[in-house]
């Protein structure tokens, strides 16, 4: 965490992944393209969201 300055708080940075439920996915399938667009976002930088 660092500073962002002008109000003393920490910087918090933020990757999210989502995706949206087919009528053909299993609980497994929802999950699995939620954690890849996360793992997207986390390796395209800071304060993303990718969409799986």
């Amino acid at each position: 965490m660092r500073s962002s300055g002008w109000n003393r708080l920490p910087a918090f940075h933020r990757q999210r992944g989502a995706t949206e439920l087919r009528p053909e996915d299993s609980m497994k399938d929802l999950l699995k393209r939620a954690d890849e667009a996360l793992y997207r976002a986390k390796d395209n930088g800071r304060n993303r969201v990718e969409n799986g």
